[in-house]
């Protein structure tokens, strides 16, 4: 019998599986524990990567917006900056990733704190804000000196599926540039998502926003496949 426990304190989640794997074999028993936000962090970045693989092209001066640092916008954020210090991030240039929050600065802090080595690897830059509200002159941080958007793609994690597109069309009128896409993490694809599904179909007006179902990636029946012991085996 396989029991697949989902453990939403992405903390608490590490310690547990410490505890899993000390455990060692049952022979009628199985337990696996998941993090929807930390596997949907993995999955979303594969398939909307904010730079590509080394001799790809030119991955310098990379810079990232998340919206929402809550657990997706944390998982987001190590995972962003692991593939970024695999691809040779650790040489000297930093990615620059600025935090959209209500708590941006505590956040920044807490990040620095937990993970010892991502200042090494990323440039973090808070922008504190009051989501969805987002006022258009705290969106300065899209823009170089130069008024171009300097921004290569925007995440939006809020948890709230309204709010989120809310926060989304918002950054959208400020950057006015249409080659910058701005994902928007959903709980499902359904509902507003299907809106913004039909406009990227018929090359709408909102055809850089894309949708990511957090639990339809990440709720299905290869989750085991993501599982302790299966990416250990890996």
């Amino acid at each position: 019998l396989s029991c697949l426990s989902h453990i939403s304190d992405f903390r608490l989640c590490n310690l547990l599986r410490e505890r899993e794997i000390r455990l060692g074999k049952m022979e009628a028993f199985r337990l696996e524990l998941f993090n929807v936000y930390e596997s949907g962090a993995r999955i979303l970045l594969d398939e909307y990567p904010p730079f590509g693989k080394t001799g790809e092209e030119n991955i310098s001066g990379i810079h990232l917006v998340i919206v929402g640092i809550g657990h997706m916008g944390e998982s987001l954020v190590v995972n962003a900056a692991r593939n970024w210090w695999d691809l040779g991030g650790r040489e000297g240039e930093r990615l620059r990733v600025t935090l959209i929050d209500k708590e941006a600065g505590r956040v920044k802090e807490y990040l620095c704190r937990r993970y010892p080595q991502m200042e090494k690897a990323c440039e973090l830059v808070p922008v504190e804000a009051d989501l969805p509200l987002l006022n258009l002159g705290q969106a300065d941080f899209i823009f170089d000196n130069r008024e171009k958007s300097a921004v290569k793609m925007v995440y939006v994690c809020l948890d709230d599926d309204s709010s989120a597109l809310s926060a989304a069309l918002m950054i959208r009128q400020r950057i006015k540039a249409p080659e910058v896409p701005i994902v928007i993490r959903m709980d499902h694809n359904a509902g507003l998502a299907t809106l913004l599904r039909g406009e990227k179909d018929s090359q709408g007006s909102l055809y850089n926003l894309h949708v990511f179902g957090l639990f339809d990636h990440t709720c299905t029946p290869d989750l085991i496949s993501r599982c302790t012991y299966e990416v250990l085996a890996r």
